[in-house]
């Protein structure tokens, strides 16, 4: 095995092969990181990014994501206002306080860590819509989980990206949830209990946090690896992954570590060039592919969720890439199912510049707290902008036409139907290729382990 100097020199080059191999593998572990990392600092350090959130507080969007808003982020959600920020749990934990929600209103909180894993989920599923205290803590965080608190989370990185939705059940229900979104209370431990901790916590070093340059940070060259490295320097890497990174130390990889592809000899850095752009083309046959397809839907079951289900073996890495490329952040499968379709019943592309189409459910997706489909353009898998205002169609919304028997057809077209009766029903396309994504809330058990096969898109 080649060895590397403190400048990120590979001092063998005999073994092209397996610097190769070894920079396939790391790159496959890291692009997740990095493509969090590119939507990290336009969202929490550059203030002058429309994307800005801040660090160590919730950001309250008012407004649903559309064509205008927050359209940078693929599969931006259209259900549900968001409140978001990144915390820094270097110096000490933080407690988020939900006030109580009504019975009826579906709300959840995610926490995602620098690896992208999903870390934990607190709401209505798991907890209920009574009021709680959330503690918040990093990996070196060893103190005494104080009275009053009702649920702990303790990340594996320094810097966590904290998530809320709360449904929106109607089109005039902004005001009460922008209230809601009023209500949390986002502090440190030390404010929480009232007295410093102990021992007091101390300052966090400042960090020179460099800049990306692209909201998609994918390096997608050996010049990852000073990326990473920086990267690592946040997270805590568990024992069982010790052999993982020996073998990346091989060509580099460190927390901390310099690494300079200048000083590189042109056939390490091939090698490791090489490797790069193998894992890039397995990130991107899967994201193309998620899973297999049912009457044309893709229903990706284990794409995102923890540790253990993201980082248990290659397929596993492979797949939180895959998802970090298709659509960053999602939720676990038992907290929302995202299934999505670019083709018809038939295998063919949809278009709206060539088709209308029609999705016939005999009754609804089974799920314990809402539904949604909505359309995005099928490369960028972006809100395109449409006449009507109108992104997607829910199981609240006002007019839906249901037949006698609970049967439901959605209209998917470019024009607004004929009639008038149908035009609730009718969830606008762009003239151009495009996707739908159904979001399936608490879905049931049947949509959770296979039984549930969803009903195709049909062109008519």
């Amino acid at each position: 095995m080649s060895d590397v100097l403190d400048t990120g020199e590979v001092r063998d080059t005999s073994d092209a092969n397996g610097i190769r191999a070894i920079a396939e593998e790391a790159y496959l572990y890291a692009y997740p990181m990095l493509m969090g990392y590119g939507f990290f600092y336009p969202q929490a350090i550059d203030t002058a990014s429309p994307m800005h959130q801040g660090m160590n507080r919730l950001h309250h969007y008012r407004q649903l994501g559309g064509p205008a808003f927050l359209n940078i982020i693929p599969w931006i959600n259209n259900d549900t206002p968001y409140s978001a920020g990144w915390l820094d749990l270097r110096s000490e934990p933080f407690v988020l306080s939900l006030p109580e929600f009504p019975a009826h209103r579906f709300q959840d909180v995610q926490l995602i860590d620098l690896f992208t894993h999903n870390l934990a989920f607190f709401g209505t599923r798991l907890n209920g819509n009574g009021a709680s205290n959330i503690l918040i803590a990093g990996p070196d965080w060893r103190g005494a989980v104080p009275p009053g608190i009702d649920h702990v989370a303790r990340a594996e990185t320094q810097l966590v990206k904290l998530i809320t939705r709360i449904l929106l059940e109607h089109p005039d229900d902004g005001a009460a949830i922008h209230a809601l979104e009023d209500r949390y209370r986002l502090s440190t431990l030390s404010a929480f209990v009232g007295a410093p901790t102990s021992p007091p916590a101390p300052p966090a070093p400042a960090i020179v946090f460099p800049v990306p340059g692209t909201p998609k940070l994918e390096a997608r060259s050996a010049a990852f690896i000073g990326w990473f490295n920086f990267l690592l320097t946040l997270c805590d890497v568990p024992a069982s992954e010790a052999a993982l990174f020996e073998r990346f130390a091989s060509i580099g990889i460190g927390a901390g570590r310099p690494f300079d592809t200048e000083r590189l000899p042109p056939a390490q850095r091939e090698a490791i060039d090489a490797g790069v752009a193998a894992a890039y083309r397995q990130i991107a046959a899967k994201a193309a592919r998620l899973d297999e397809r049912i009457n044309g839907w893709e229903m990706p079951l284990h794409l995102r969720g923890n540790r253990a289900r993201m980082a248990a073996d290659a397929a596993s890495l492979l797949r939180r890439a895959a998802a970090a490329l298709y659509a960053i952040w999602g939720v676990d499968a038992e907290e929302g199912l995202y299934m999505v379709a670019d083709v018809d019943g038939d295998g063919d592309a949809l278009d709206g510049s060539r088709q209308s189409y029609r999705i016939h459910f005999d009754g609804p997706p089974p799920v314990q707290a809402f539904w949604s489909f909505t359309v995005y353009d099928a490369k960028t898998r972006l809100l395109v902008e449409h006449p009507s205002g109108r992104y997607a169609l829910r199981d609240r919304d006002p007019g839906l036409q249901r037949g006698a028997d609970g049967s439901l057809t959605l209209l998917l077209q470019h024009e607004a139907p004929a009639a008038a009766a149908d035009r609730a029903n009718w969830l606008p396309v762009p003239r151009q290729p495009f996707q739908v994504v159904a979001r399936l809330y608490w879905p049931k058990p049947e949509l959770l382990d296979g039984r549930y096969r969803p009903p195709a898109i049909k062109a008519v």
